[in-house]
């Protein structure tokens, strides 16, 4: 998280940048951003991204509210 500013206790983010590599050879099939409000809730939003061979996923987040900015895969 880059930056910040306290609300109620909580801080929300300002730019959250989230990055996974995998091993090359092992890319998921597929592999989604989402949103959650909270752990244990539904996906609020959610987007395909595309790794078209890539061995790395990456989310650049503006501005998020309180809550879950993801990544999930597929191998199958």
């Amino acid at each position: 998280m880059d930056g910040g500013r306290d609300v109620g206790g909580w801080e929300v983010a300002v730019r959250v940048s989230l990055e996974v590599r995998f091993v090359p050879g092992t890319v998921p099939v597929r592999c989604f951003r989402f949103v959650r409000d909270r752990l244990d809730g539904p996906d609020l939003e959610t987007s395909e991204i595309a790794m078209a061979g890539r061995d790395a996923a990456h989310v650049l987040a503006s501005g998020a509210p309180p809550g879950i900015v993801g990544l999930r895969w597929d191998w199958e």
